[in-house]
């Protein structure tokens, strides 16, 4: 167990610093003081900060040492709603901090424009090593559904359903409740197709081939670029986020060397499969190759009726 809590932290981390590296091209068309990728943020330390491309690093903790505090924005989990009924949208940021541990808190942050520019309104921390299901701007209040730590659950591995609500009352963030909704398993994962965004943190996908990922009971069937594909899927212990994907069978189409190759590498993926969680919104399949861990991020796409 220790040493899957160990492997899941620098999983997590390496996960929010890859998700962070894409963030300023997705807004590279905005005016930098309307975008949160350069914004400065207070209620993290004891000093604002400001990001640089969605990025801030201090000081080293020890002269010319490795370990130093960093922050990063969550990538592609954003809210807009008016959350003070001014008729004014504020804008509703994720970021991750790290202070050179095992431990990744995650902040919210409501920012609002100011003669033109984007300004902090209020900051508060959600959690360490939290993670963001999904999220929406409900009657002027924060909704956001997470994956939070149970009764005595390591702090490396939380399985707590949770939807946690936040108002912004005087330019502050309050908390107003917490509802909690069982724990995480498969069945959690269905009703939705899953929409392959990163085979590897780092790996863009725009021009490849569509791979998707539908959970249903005890097997998972989906498109693997050119592909139809099946496998049974199991969760090993109640509670737990450990799974195991057997044996993947497929069709036999033909199709362009450039599908044929991502379907090779996605399944091989799949079949290292060995952890489910949430990062930043999207559904996190950790895979092993040898002695290499990665991960494989999906985008949900909710199921017409059929």
């Amino acid at each position: 167990m220790k040493k899957h809590c160990t492997q899941y932290a620098l999983l997590f981390l390496v996960g929010m610093i890859a998700l962070f590296s894409v963030v300023a091209n997705a807004a590279q068309q905005a005016p930098a003081s309307t975008k949160p990728e350069h914004a400065t943020y207070s209620g993290i330390y004891e000093h604002p900060i400001t990001l640089k491309d969605g990025h801030w690093q201090g000081a080293p903790f020890i002269e010319e040492g490795a370990s130093r505090p960093t922050v990063g924005l969550v990538e592609d989990f954003r809210l807009t709603g008016d959350l003070d009924g001014d008729g004014e949208m504020e804008h509703i940021v994720f970021l991750w901090e790290n202070s050179g541990g095992s431990g990744t808190r995650i902040y919210l942050a409501v920012m609002g424009l100011q003669e033109g520019r984007l300004v902090n309104l209020s900051t508060t921390l959600i959690g360490d090593r939290i993670q963001l299901r999904a999220g929406r701007i409900n009657k002027g209040k924060i909704e956001l559904d997470v994956i939070q730590h149970g009764p005595s659950e390591p702090a490396c591995c939380p399985s707590q359903k949770a939807t946690r609500i936040w108002s912004l009352v005087a330019g502050k963030l309050i908390q107003e409740e917490t509802q909690l909704k069982g724990t995480l398993s498969l069945v959690d994962l269905e009703g939705v197709e899953w929409v392959l965004f990163r085979l590897k943190m780092k790996e863009d996908l725009s021009a490849k081939p569509e791979v998707t990922l539908r959970f249903d009971g005890e097997k998972i069937v989906g498109k693997s670029g050119c592909n139809r594909y099946f496998a049974g899927v199991k969760q090993l212990g109640n509670g737990a986020r450990e799974i195991s994907i057997g044996h993947v069978g497929s069709t036999r189409m033909a199709c362009s060397e450039q599908a044929m190759n991502m379907e090779r590498r996605y399944l091989e993926a799949l079949e290292g499969v060995f952890q489910f969680s949430f990062l930043g919104g999207k559904l996190a399949l950790t895979w092993k190759k040898g002695e290499d861990l990665h991960t494989m991020l999906f985008v949900s796409r909710t199921l017409q009726s059929e």
